[in-house]
């Protein structure tokens, strides 16, 4: 993680508390380092034009991801007996009534993280729009699309924007100790958003997507549904887009006036070049 800025909002994530959020000053250092814009690669299909002609986005729970350990959330059942006991040997005098109340908020809060993918509802973006591997992965083969979000002209409270987090890649899952200490703690040593940053955390295999995702908790298990998202700013066609089988996408972007370009592949090099569409 060489990006100071990234080490200083996860130290203010992991440091929130319920007795003092650092929440807000999270947000601010993560509002100030977004990038100017954000894309995502689609393949051209009914689902895709049905998101764009509806002005919205496709979140889903993580755990339909292709990466199985993507919002990988464990807690290992050995450090946590530890901690219960470390604290059970501090309140002696009333272990029997002590151990009962926080074996249940043990119990409960590794229910809770078996579920909490479930809760969450993902989508993901790239902070580039050339990179051959994911259109390849993610664009049917450069035959799909890549939509561009301008989040320069979104206000600070707009929930697209709030909604978007920095993903981190490492060779380890993210550590839930400090999660678990607080079960064994008093209550205002209590971190909420440890789960979400699980969540951010991803195999550094994936480095080169280089992504950004919105991230949304719902109060119950539910369906994954569209989100409301912003006009996109420019659109670009795939070096395989096939135009004159794709008319319908190409009349919802000329409906909505947004701008279409086109990638191709350069002559003498590894690279994806934009070129104007006609």
């Amino acid at each position: 993680m060489p990006e100071s800025w990234k080490q200083q909002f996860v130290t203010y994530l992991q440091e929130s508390t319920t007795a003092t959020s650092l929440i807000w000053q999270a947000l601010a250092v993560k509002d100030q380092n977004l990038p100017s814009r954000i894309y995502k690669y689609r393949c051209d299909n009914p689902y895709t034009r049905a998101n764009l002609d509806a002005d919205s986005i496709w979140t889903c729970s993580p755990a339909l991801y292709n990466d199985p350990y993507d919002s990988w959330l464990s807690m290992p059942t050995n450090v946590l007996a530890q901690l219960l006991e470390h604290s059970l040997k501090k309140n002696t005098a009333n272990a029997e009534k002590y151990l009962d109340g926080i074996s249940q908020i043990a119990i409960s809060t590794v229910q809770n993280l078996k579920i909490f993918r479930d809760l969450a509802k993902v989508c993901s973006f790239s902070e580039v729009h050339d990179s051959i591997l994911m259109w390849s992965h993610y664009s049917d083969h450069h035959r799909g699309l890549c939509i561009e979000y301008d989040l320069t002209i979104l206000p600070y409270h707009h929930s697209f924007r709030r909604n978007l987090y920095p993903v981190f890649y490492s060779a380890d899952l993210y550590d839930l100790s400090k999660f678990a200490e607080a079960l064994a703690g008093p209550s205002q040593g209590f971190r909420p958003y440890m789960p979400l940053l699980a969540m951010l955390y991803k195999f550094d295999g994936w480095q080169y997507e280089r992504e950004w995702r919105f991230v949304r908790e719902v109060p119950q298990v539910q369906a994954d549904a569209p989100a409301s998202a912003p006009v996109p700013s420019r659109i670009f066609l795939g070096a395989r887009f096939d135009d004159s089988a794709s008319k319908e996408l190409l009349a919802i972007c000329q409906k909505k006036h947004i701008p279409l370009f086109k990638m191709k592949m350069a002559d003498d090099k590894y690279k994806l070049q934009v070129t104007d569409f006609s």
